[in-house]
């Protein structure tokens, strides 16, 4: 059968952006410098002890390149860019955001079923299939639901299917194209240019985005 894909975006800063285009490949996050230190932890209300959950490889996309918030928290003030990133649909899910704590006596399919998820409807689909340390790894609280998040998720098992390089575990991907933030040109001259460059070595469709002159949105230069 053939891998039916889902496109979604990845925002990013510069320092590792040659290197994605020309391997094809997306760092996978372990959750421990995640933004929010609660996420990817389970908490021992009897004990009071927060504990991380260790062995998952986390990538977190987003359903736009035109948000705002993250291109300004994300890409060090829109000098960063964005990435189309093509993923096998059934890998990605969507965030849910609650406000509900994961403990140690949670019933997690609850808190999955109550939640607020924002998704499109081609990636819509059940998280019961999933063990119950990938289900957690979904679960997001309600403040962050700007960012419209969804993520893949790989735990001990998927190892196997992924690369592992200098103490760092990667994702392979298709990367499409990429939107150059509205302050990309502040950057200097050699790491513009090594950036298109590699644009160009891999076919990758190179857009700029710029400031609207109707309202405070982003769009594309035409």
């Amino acid at each position: 059968m053939a891998t039916r894909w889902t496109t979604l975006y990845k925002y990013v800063s510069l320092e590792y952006i040659e290197s994605i285009l020309d391997n094809h490949r997306l760092y996978l996050n372990d959750g421990l410098n995640f933004n929010d230190p609660f996420e990817i932890t389970i908490t021992d209300r009897d004990k009071k002890t927060i504990e991380h959950i260790d062995g998952l490889h986390i990538l977190s996309l987003t359903n736009s390149y035109q948000n705002k918030l993250i291109w300004s928290h994300y890409t060090k003030s829109h000098k960063g860019v964005c990435l189309t990133v093509k993923v096998p649909n059934s890998l990605v899910y969507p965030i849910c955001y609650t406000s509900k704590r994961v403990y140690t006596d949670s019933n997690i399919e609850q808190i999955l079923d109550t939640g607020k998820i924002r998704s499109k409807k081609s990636v819509r689909k059940s998280y019961s299939s999933l063990s119950p340390m990938k289900k957690i790894a979904f679960i997001k609280d309600r403040k962050w639901m700007y960012e419209n998040e969804y993520r893949v998720v790989f735990d001990y098992e998927d190892e196997p299917g992924l690369i592992f390089e200098n103490g760092k575990w990667f994702m392979p991907v298709k990367i499409t194209n990429i939107y150059l933030g509205v302050n990309f040109d502040r950057n200097d001259d050699e790491t513009k240019d090594k950036i298109i460059q590699a644009c160009k070595r891999n076919n990758v469709t190179i857009t700029q985005m710029v400031l609207s002159y109707d309202d405070y949105s982003l769009r594309i230069k035409r």
